[in-house]
């Protein structure tokens, strides 16, 4: 999401920010900050909103529950209108034909379950200038606080 701004004088790490879905869902920012103290060297440090974490014993339902009690509630936010979904249809259906009919004019780029996704993204990611840490940064859950 952030442009890398470092380089072989300056040897920041990159600004990150994350988002990760079911299961395990957390929001987590990896930023750079002065040191504590005295010193002036950056260093990085995570804005962490783990849900298991900070609301533990709290029932997480799941996607598919939350969406059965919008419609049992009459709530329409969570669900697309009708024009919106005749467009997603007028976009997906000839891609869906074309499967149907073999694939053969479909680019399939297979990736790791749980994984990234496929390197092709990174690569796209490079042309309009950012760049994926390559793997270096290793994030670790905080102790959380359930205040």
């Amino acid at each position: 999401m952030f442009a890398n701004t470092s380089d072989q004088h300056n040897p920041i790490g990159q600004n990150e920010l994350v988002m990760k879905l079911q299961p395990d869902e957390a929001v987590y920012m990896k930023t750079n900050v002065k040191s504590p103290g005295l010193a002036t060297r950056p260093v990085t440090a995570e804005l962490d909103l783990s849900y298991q974490t900070r609301y533990s014993g709290v029932d997480m339902f799941d996607a598919y529950t939350r969406l059965i009690l919008e419609v049992i509630r009459g709530r329409q936010a969570t669900f697309v209108r009708d024009d919106e979904l005749a467009a997603s249809w007028n976009i997906f259906t000839p891609l869906l034909h074309e499967i149907d009919a073999g694939g053969d004019n479909i680019n399939v780029i297979p990736y790791e379950y749980g994984g990234r996704g496929p390197k092709e993204s990174d690569e796209l990611l490079k042309q309009v200038g950012y760049q994926y840490h390559g793997g270096d940064y290793k994030w670790s859950k905080s102790s959380g606080m359930n205040e």
